[in-house]
């Protein structure tokens, strides 16, 4: 069994070109795990298993990568982040000071996110902090003592653009999963934005999140999309946030929007 996977998702040409275009560190029991949506399976190198699949959405994608990992720990990745070995030496090192801890959201090297400096638990999150799915890494035999899988309704190409790490991070708790933030940085993310700061999908992105917060918090999401919307002055964040939120309530299991 390998001590560490490093899940990357991504799909087509473009998305495969970009994993050749870079190098991934060797490193004892470290395995990258490639889901390739729309393509073969392959193995790209002695530590580079690509594996396609005809799946649909980044979620299902994912998701696919976790039923084929036999690793004790799944770090999730993207085509656009690069690691160190003494990052992915480091991530592992955190896990084996912490055996009680069934995931952990580390920091990236990326411009376009204000990460907190401390170490806190995940059940008490500092105000406006959320993990990005690259940035959680977490144990395999939880996962699947557990059932926790991504919730495919949510990330790209599904019904909701994203949120869907925020309803990972959900499920794990719910779950009795211990979890920490470390302020420690696992990866160099190349991207200058990710999808939830992008401003050509601001209307999606706030219709994902009021969708997450009323799975997640149904009773108290509407006020909580008020108080949202009148810190960021928009009645639009406001109306995309409730036809989130009443789509998922009124057509919960509807795969596409």
């Amino acid at each position: 069994m390998n001590r560490l996977e490093i899940q990357i998702a991504t799909h087509g040409k473009d998305g495969l070109a970009s994993i050749l275009s870079r190098q991934y560190p060797l490193a004892d029991g470290v395995m990258y795990r490639v889901g390739w949506q729309g393509g073969e399976s392959r193995n790209l190198a002695d530590n580079i298993i690509v594996n396609g699949n005809k799946v649909r959405s980044l979620t299902e994608n994912r998701n696919c990568l976790i039923e084929l990992s036999d690793a004790e720990i799944i770090l999730f990745g993207d085509n656009d982040i690069s690691y160190t070995y003494a990052q992915i030496s480091n991530l592992i090192a955190c896990f084996d000071n912490n055996p009680t801890v069934d995931f952990i959201c580390f920091r990236l090297d990326r411009n376009d996110k204000k990460y907190p400096d401390e170490i806190f638990d995940m059940t008490i999150p500092k105000h406006g902090y959320f993990p990005s799915s690259c940035e959680i890494a977490v144990r395999k035999s939880f996962l699947d003592k557990h059932n926790v899988r991504f919730d495919t309704r949510f990330g790209l190409s599904a019904r909701f653009i994203c949120f869907e790490e925020y309803l990972f991070v959900n499920d794990l708790l719910n779950n009795g999963a211990r979890g920490i933030y470390l302020p420690v940085i696992i990866g160099h993310h190349e991207s200058e934005t990710s999808t939830g700061t992008n401003p050509d999908l601001k209307r999606e992105v706030e219709i994902a999140r009021g969708a997450a917060l009323g799975i997640v918090s149904p009773c108290s999401a509407p006020l909580r999309l008020v108080v949202q919307a009148y810190r960021n002055k928009s009645f639009q964040y406001l109306f995309s946030g409730l036809r989130g939120y009443f789509s998922v309530l009124f057509r919960p299991n509807r795969c596409d929007i």
